[in-house]
C-alpha cells in the first residue's frame, strides 16, 4: 500500500486550521510541529521548565470534515535540512514542512 504524508501547515493555533491536503482524510498521516524543552531554553531563552508541546503556529485539527486533522508531531524548529538552491547554506528553518 502507499501511505500518503503530508505537513498540516503553519495557521495555528486556532482549531481546524489544518491545510490542504492534511485536511481531506483519515487516511492521511498529517505531520505538526512539536517544540521540546531544550529548544525552548536554546532558542527562546525560557526560563521556565514547560513541557514539551505544539508551536503556537502549528495548525490543528479537527478538520472540516471530522478527521483528527494532525497524527504525529515532529521537530518543528531549527532544521538544517536546507535545500541546495538557497543563497545562504547554513540557515535553520522552521515550519511543519521540515
Amino acid at each position: 500500500g502507499v501511505i500518503f504524508v503530508t505537513s498540516a501547515g503553519n495557521s495555528g493555533p486556532a482549531l481546524s486550521t489544518v491545510g490542504s491536503p492534511g485536511n481531506g482524510s483519515d487516511s492521511f498521516v498529517t505531520v505538526g510541529a512539536h517544540v521540546s524543552p531544550p529548544a525552548m531554553e536554546t532558542q527562546y531563552s525560557m526560563l521556565d521548565k514547560v513541557p514539551g508541546t505544539s508551536f503556537t503556529w502549528s495548525s490543528r485539527g479537527p478538520t472540516q470534515d471530522g478527521s483528527f486533522g494532525v497524527t504525529i508531531c515532529a521537530p518543528g524548529s531549527a532544521i538544517t535540512s536546507v535545500p541546495n538552491w538557497t543563497l545562504n547554506k547554513v540557515d535553520l528553518m522552521n515550519g511543519t514542512s521540515m
